[in-house]
């Protein structure tokens, strides 16, 4: 709610015109700012306020709209109005200074945008903007009155008609529960009674105009005054109800069993304010003197699995809300829930958290251990559910790693019968390997891939080091080293070193001595398909990157980090030519040099031209090949 604007002075904006590809055209006022909420006009043409207070530098949402029908907007200072259509930003369907009447193009809605001329020009201070649907006919009027009658558990409506308009009769037709319109036709002045109604139907009155049906008049989910109860028989279908709730009003709902057992209700969806604004409440009993077994929190609160169980016969519900937010003004906080009699016997199982580290999800294994009473169960999750289940073994998922679930097993036939599981998770941080005695592992990576491979340093003062002993990776297929445990983490090498990875290494830099390593490919070829003719396999240790590099298998650098020249040192004399390759951290070469005569089993590297950063030097001799950082500064 946003009852008061505050602001000190006005706010002059000027949309200076000049000449020239930097000049503004005169109308088609576009603003970026939306208030207040969506706005449905009178649809009996009455003027319908949109705001006490808006800007001339904001625009306003106007839904409900028929499509020709003429539409007036007003601005209580006179500025200028943009009227757009289907999206703040939509076509311009009219515009002008105060009032604008506009023909609705479609269905639509309409975004007025609020200035102070036709340059555009924008200022902060308040106005009384309105918008009027014009109508071409007078529309009937009546008023109903809701008659109970608890003996017979039915109601009936009592409709006064007042006026039939500028038509000579109305039709009136009445919907039960959204069912066929039942018609009275060629009615006039004077009252006629509806129904009976059995309590708990919602029914749809229409007066129909004889001649424009953009003047028939509505008075929809009319139903008993909640002083008699809704009865509900055990053992038969559970009963259903939704409420979109407004403000302010006072609301109750009260249902009451034709047995023994206890009553359920379960919310499917809903929202309420925080009860400093709207309570609900309710009560195991007949009426608000029973004692409450559920009133909404401090906070704005999801309703959706709150379940509410009465110790006897009867519940009821009871509503309080203010004039500020509510379900009228808000998408999505319809209510919708289940009643009835808790004649079921709650199902078991058991709940086990099955993680899948190397994709970053887990699964849901759940053992049905009993159906309760029904044949099967099923099992719910938002947005995902399983049904027709027998006893067993079940899997749910995946389900995204961090992310907290709370599965609800539902008896087949009664689902006011359920348990949850309680909140489950699988964590990322618990998928981290330790590793400082030599881990040596492998991976055959499949199609579409995204695998993942966190390891980190049992001993705080030594990197955690990652050593390719061999490993091909095809066209568009890479890994990606990261220094930490997560993607946001320093990427240290991104690429696939020409498809080859054999002698790539790798340490960590970073205080918690954490590598992540991560394979991911497309959907063409791959090492499961048989396409990369052998899998990747890599040793991970402790400070293994240059436990080699002086022995037949391996090389040396210095200075490292440098800002020109480099020496490569070799292990061994056997070694009389190899191909040099620098990378950078993409896997992109950057140099290339066969060197052949090496004196003293070392070489030098002029790196002075390259930018600052870090690079891998990749030496493939007939015997070996590996693979080394360096970081080049200045």
């Amino acid at each position: 709610m946003r009852p008061l604007r505050h602001f000190t002075r006005p706010v002059l904006t000027i949309a200076f015109l000049t000449v020239g590809g930097g000049a503004f055209a005169q109308g088609n006022c576009e603003n970026f700012s939306l208030y207040p909420g969506v706005i449905i006009p009178d649809a009996l043409g009455a003027l319908t306020t949109i705001s006490t207070c808006s800007f001339e530098s904001e625009y306003s949402q106007v839904t409900n709209i028929i499509a020709g029908a003429a539409y007036q907007f007003t601005h209580s200072t006179g500025g200028y109005i943009t009227v757009r259509q289907d999206v703040p930003g939509g076509t311009v369907i009219g515009q002008g200074y105060s009032p604008v009447t506009v023909a609705a193009v479609t269905a639509g809605d309409l975004f007025p945008h609020w200035t102070i001329d036709d340059a555009c020009n924008t200022q902060s201070n308040c106005i009384v903007t309105t918008v009027q649907l014009f109508l071409n006919c007078t529309p009937a009027s009546a008023t109903y009155s809701i008659i109970d009658d608890c003996t017979t558990n039915s109601f009936t409506i009592e409709l006064n008609i007042l006026s039939t308009g500028d038509g000579a009769i109305v039709n009136v037709d009445q919907i039960v529960n959204g069912g066929v319109p039942t018609t009275f036709a060629g009615q006039g002045v004077g009252t006629i009674i509806l129904g009976p109604f059995v309590v708990g139907d919602q029914v749809d009155v229409i007066l129909n105009h004889e001649l424009d049906p953009l003047c028939n008049v509505s008075f929809f989910g009319l139903e008993s005054t909640g002083n008699c109860p809704v009865i509900l028989t055990c053992g038969g279908v559970e009963y259903s109800d939704s409420y979109c709730y407004t403000g302010p009003e006072t609301k109750t709902w009260w249902y009451q069993n034709t047995g023994t057992e206890p009553l359920a209700l379960l919310f499917s969806s809903g929202f309420v304010e925080s009860n400093t604004w709207d309570q609900l409440t309710i009560y195991d009993g007949p009426n608000d003197f029973g004692t409450p077994i559920y009133t909404n929190p401090a906070q704005t609160t999801d309703l959706a699995g709150t379940l509410v169980i009465t110790t006897g016969q009867n519940l009821f519900m009871k509503l309080v809300s203010d004039f500020s937010v509510s379900c009228d003004n808000q998408i999505g906080w319809e209510w919708n829930w289940t009643v009835g009699c808790l004649d079921c016997d709650v199902p078991a199982g058991t709940f086990n958290v099955v993680p899948d580290c190397i994709h970053r999800e887990y699964s849901l294994e759940v053992n049905v251990t009993s159906t309760g009473d029904a044949a099967t169960v099923d099992l719910i999750l938002p947005g995902d559910t399983l049904t027709g289940l027998g006893l067993g073994l079940q899997t749910f998922g995946p389900i995204p790693m961090d992310s907290t679930v709370n599965l609800g097993l539902y008896n087949g036939d009664n689902n006011l019968c359920r348990i949850f599981s309680g909140p489950l998770v699988a964590f990322e941080d618990s998928c981290i390997i330790p590793a400082c005695e030599n881990v040596n592992q492998n991976y055959c990576y499949m199609n579409d891939d995204d695998a993942w491979f966190v390891y980190q340093s049992t001993d705080p003062n030594i990197p955690i080091s990652i050593d390719f002993i061999q490993g091909e990776l095809l066209v568009d297929d890479k890994i990606v080293i990261y220094n930490g445990p997560y993607d946001q983490s320093a990427v240290l090498f991104n690429g696939n070193l020409g498809g080859n990875l054999a002698g790539f290494s790798i340490n960590s830099q970073n205080p918690d001595n954490i590598l992540t390593l991560r394979v991911q490919s497309n959907s063409t070829a791959s090492c499961l398909d048989g396409q990369a003719t052998y899998d990747m396999w890599w040793d991970v240790g402790c400070g293994l990157v240059g436990v080699d590099e002086t022995t037949g298998e391996g090389f040396t650098i210095y200075p490292n980090p440098t800002n020109g020249t480099i020496t490569v040192q070799l292990g061994s004399d056997d070694v009389t030519s190899t191909l040099v390759r620098l990378l950078d951290v993409s896997g992109r070469e950057v140099y290339a040099e066969a060197v052949r005569a090496m004196n003293g089993r070392s070489f030098q590297l002029d790196l002075s031209d390259l930018q600052s950063g870090n690079y891998f030097l990749q030496l493939n001799t007939d015997q070996w090949v590996r693979t080394q950082a360096v970081q080049v500064g200045r």
